[in-house]
């Protein structure tokens, strides 16, 4: 019998938020160490796009920042 394939959809490392970041790892290495024969689980996280951030006006500001969070979580990630 072949493993179930799971892809764990982590957040974006740009977002810093450590504790999502650590339950995601935590689920990917507790799965490969306990259940490598019947799960085979990946980590998948598309590459964070900065579109408002690159804006020379808008660059560097929190506002853009959120912008771009909302463009990728929403839009971007598959």
């Amino acid at each position: 019998m072949r493993p179930l394939r799971v892809a764990i959809c982590a957040d974006f490392p740009e977002e810093q938020w450590p504790s999502m970041d650590r339950v995601a790892l935590m689920l990917h290495d507790e799965l490969q160490r306990s259940h490598a024969r019947t799960i085979d689980a990946s980590m998948v996280c598309p590459p964070f796009a900065r579109r408002l951030t690159r804006v020379p006006l808008l660059e560097g500001t929190r506002t853009a920042f959120s912008g771009d969070r909302f463009i990728n979580r929403f839009w971007r990630y598959p």
